[in-house]
């Protein structure tokens, strides 16, 4: 120890946990903004070379225009369930019970 610096109180969690942001997220997230732009440099810088040194492929525009159509069928379809009312149901529920923060009450609900 320094003289400069003075012991600290001991502390029930980790440095990682404590440093991780608001909600006491895990260690990892901290790296994440470095994670993607170290790792996504690479990847592209490798993927050009990649793309430089090989055959460009061709495209099926029937594959292309069925995986469209599979894709998109359960927002075109009549009756049954709206996809867009229940994401807006399950945005509602989370929002109202599995924010941040929340009270001991509101972990008996969620």
């Amino acid at each position: 120890m320094t003289p400069t610096r003075r012991p600290r109180p001991f502390r029930a969690s980790s440095p990682q946990a404590n440093a991780a942001g608001i909600n006491g997220a895990n260690r990892l997230g901290g790296n994440s903004l470095s994670d993607l732009i170290v790792f996504g440099k690479r990847a592209g810088e490798y993927a050009a070379i990649f793309a430089q040194e090989n055959a460009h492929g061709t495209l099926d525009k029937g594959q292309i225009e069925q995986a469209a159509r599979a894709a998109l069928e359960p927002f075109e379809r009549e009756g049954g369930e709206n996809p867009y009312a229940i994401q807006h149901d399950l945005q509602e529920m989370m929002q109202a019970n599995v924010g941040i923060v929340r009270t001991r009450r509101d972990d008996r609900g969620s």
